[in-house]
């Protein structure tokens, strides 16, 4: 049972709602690939079946279940620069000047998923 294009569109709110993240229709297959654990786990045979559950439980979980198979959990941190230019020109001095009085500052670093050390800012 191959499932229809209101299938897909539902799926991509339920993401885009999720996680922030949109999926172009022209990758819709990604759905077939990506949700056959779920699919699996809930006993579902196809992606209208998964539908039809998500329409009749909004609860987050389902959703937040498809959304997390959905996205590849990777952050565009590190490779965009006006990240740093950001963080370079406004955010820092902006702390600096908060705290000159006292001359410190502290930050907290989340770890990375592959456990390499982030690059040092330029």
């Amino acid at each position: 049972m191959t499932s229809s294009s209101i299938d897909f569109e539902y799926l991509r709110a339920v993401v885009m709602r999720n996680s922030g993240n949109h999926v172009d229709p022209s990758r819709d297959y990604l759905f077939e690939s990506r949700l056959q654990r779920l699919l699996r786990d809930r006993g579902l045979q196809s992606l209208s079946q998964l539908v039809s559950a998500l329409r009749s439980d909004p609860g987050p979980t389902l959703q937040r279940s498809v959304a997390e198979a959905m996205t590849i959990n990777e952050t565009s941190f590190f490779r965009d620069t006006s990240t740093f230019d950001l963080l370079r020109e406004q955010l820092l001095p902006a702390l600096i000047a908060a705290r000159q009085t006292t001359r410190t500052l502290r930050f907290w670093s989340a770890a990375s998923a592959s456990g390499r050390k982030p690059t040092p800012l330029p």
